[in-house]
């Protein structure tokens, strides 16, 4: 019977620590992606405003 809550309670930590770990990653890969899409939209922002300055500029000459 003791072993068997033992076991028991080794399968709790165990699940638990996974949990932990997936929470943690799961956390990393959500700031990762955040970064990567502020990364991607502001490139694209800057290439659009470069873009509409050049047909500006091209329009005036």
């Amino acid at each position: 019977m003791d072993n068997h809550a033992n076991s028991d309670i080794n399968s709790f930590i165990i699940i638990f620590i996974l949990l932990i770990v997936i929470n943690i990653f799961s956390c990393i890969v959500n700031k990762i992606t955040k970064i990567i899409i502020y990364t991607i939209s502001t490139i694209v922002a800057i290439f659009l405003v470069l873009n509409i300055s050049n047909q500006i500029l091209s329009q005036n000459k």
